[in-house]
């Protein structure tokens, strides 16, 4: 079979001939930005509207894309936005679009949060989902669903008359922002993998066959899939879309920003290029996903050290033994000049504990450059010091101290 890249080239190119008239989207349709702007402006009054930058795209050398930039200022060019009136309008219902898909990057200095704005005759509506791109990063790739709540969606997409795309930190829409966008291969997405690949008539029949009648990826009968994979690559040289989806989410896996994990939404908090579904720190950009101390599966970023959020749990309720343990307290001062959160009870005893003083306890800690964390929990169990954390994981270790707190109803004061 061919490569991956060839047969998606391929599916670009059949999608933008059957892109069908102006104003009537179609799924799979995709302006990949090679031969201009493709449609796209900002009004006339702009004095930076979007151009064609003919070089740098997600596969490099030679591919163009859309450059979207704002300016900042109060007035017209202050925002950063990009509208279409033409093969972005029509019946997005009757076609079956469900969602749009781009290419995107964040080629300025500070960080983006990008949303779809439609329009029609009925009113309009932004995205209730958006894509986060961190200052300066890389190309990625972002489906952002048609949704949004509070407002009659439906009449909006059955006559869409205006696509924009626009930075906007919220669904009250854009704001102004010094920035720059590159936009790529803008794609209609039905939720059909076959139709969203841009196949049509007896290609498009052999692919839902074997795709989604006979589930042929997932287990489906093993003669008839071989005899439906030999003809689909001689119709088309490819792959079968869905072989291309291994979570079966919808979003092929060269577009999927979690594809081992289902996330039709494609749901990505900390804007890294990492989807919610399968981060392991999903608040915090960690693209490497490292995972190398503490509890499995939860990324060093936004990890406590030297100890874990059940850690935290089980001193608490250990503490909270009346019969052994007195003064318990909880201490969040993380708002002052030098910083401090704790929890701490004093063995009745007088018995000592870890660290060989009747105070048993968890701290977060930044009195002087190097933050600081400890955990002091009954003996015979050891004393943990961590010393010259980050401010994350120094984060991390005061939410899990005020979190367990919370939980055997102690307020953290």
């Amino acid at each position: 079979m061919r490569s991956l890249l060839l047969y998606c080239m391929a599916w670009i190119t059949g999608s933008i001939l059957y892109a069908g008239a102006v104003g009537a989207v179609t799924p799979g349709q995709v302006d990949d930005f090679q031969e201009g702007a493709a449609g796209w402006t900002s009004g006339g009054a702009n004095p930076n509207p979007p151009t064609w930058i003919s070089d740098g795209g997600p596969l490099g050398p030679g591919d163009g894309f859309l450059g979207v930039e704002g300016s900042g200022v109060d007035g017209s060019g202050g925002n950063l936005i990009a509208f279409n009136t033409e093969q972005w309008s029509g019946d997005y219902t009757a076609a079956g679009v469900i969602s749009i898909r781009a290419d995107l990057r964040n080629l300025g200095e500070s960080d983006l949060v990008i949303r779809l704005l439609v329009e029609s005759p009925f009113g309009g509506f932004v995205s209730g989902a958006a894509a986060s791109l961190p200052a300066g990063g890389a190309w990625r790739s972002a489906v952002i669903p048609l949704t949004a709540t509070g407002v009659d969606v439906a009449a909006v997409l059955a006559q869409v008359t205006k696509l924009r795309i626009l930075h906007a930190p919220t669904t009250g829409g854009a704001e102004a922002v010094v920035g720059v966008l590159g936009v790529d291969n803008l794609t209609a997405l039905s939720g059909d993998l076959c139709l969203d690949a841009g196949l049509v008539r007896g290609d498009l029949a052999v692919c839902r066959v074997y795709c989604q009648q006979l589930d042929c990826p997932h287990g489906g009968p093993g003669r008839a899939c071989e005899q439906l994979a030999v003809q689909f690559e001689r119709r088309t040289g490819g792959v079968f879309p869905c072989e291309l989806d291994a979570d079966a989410d919808g979003v092929e896996d060269a577009f999927d920003n979690c594809p081992d994990a289902s996330n039709a939404d494609q749901a990505d908090l900390d804007g890294e290029g990492v989807g919610d579904a399968c981060d392991n720190c999903p608040r915090d950009p960690n693209p490497a996903q490292e995972d190398s101390f503490g509890e499995p599966g939860v990324g060093d970023v936004c990890e406590c050290p030297c100890f874990s959020d059940l850690d935290a749990r089980s001193l608490v309720e250990t503490l909270n033994d009346a019969t052994t343990y007195g003064d318990l307290v909880c201490v969040d001062t993380r708002v002052l000049a030098k910083p401090l959160t704790f929890v701490r009870a004093v063995r009745t005893d007088g018995s000592s504990c870890a660290a060989d003083t009747p105070e048993c306890g968890a701290v977060a800690v930044e009195f002087t450059e190097d933050n600081v964390c400890q955990f002091n929990p009954p003996a015979p169990e050891a004393a943990r010091v961590v010393q010259g954390i980050s401010d994350r994981q120094r984060g991390a270790c005061r939410d899990a101290i005020v979190t367990a707190a919370e939980s055997q109803g102690l307020r953290c004061n």
